[in-house]
C-alpha cells in the first residue's frame, strides 16, 4: 500500500511532492527526476545527488534532500527498466 513514509520505513508514493515532503530540498528538481524517461539522463541525476551528498554534513538538510534525489533518482529508473538487461 502506497503512503507516505515514517522515517522512511514504508515506500512513499511516486510524486514529487511526496518526496519533497519526506526529505525537502526542491521540489522542482524531484518533478525533474521523475519526468525524465532518459535512464543517461537519470544516471546523471543520481550520479550528481550522490556526489553532493558525500560532501554534504552527515545530518544536516542537504544530506537529507541529496538523499530524496538518490532514492527519487534510483525509483525512476527501476520504474522505466534502467536495470533490466
Amino acid at each position: 500500500m502506497a503512503g507516505m513514509a515514517c522515517g522512511g520505513s514504508a515506500e512513499l508514493e511516486k510524486t514529487p511532492e511526496a518526496y519533497f515532503n519526506e526529505y525537502g530540498g526542491n521540489i522542482e528538481v524531484y518533478r525533474t527526476i521523475f519526468a525524465l524517461t532518459d535512464c543517461s539522463e537519470l544516471q546523471v541525476q543520481f550520479d550528481l545527488a550522490a556526489g553532493n551528498n558525500d560532501i554534504a554534513e552527515p545530518g544536516s538538510p542537504a544530506r537529507k534532500w541529496t538523499l530524496g534525489y538518490i532514492n527519487a533518482a534510483d525509483r525512476q529508473m527501476k520504474e522505466i527498466g534502467c536495470y533490466e538487461q
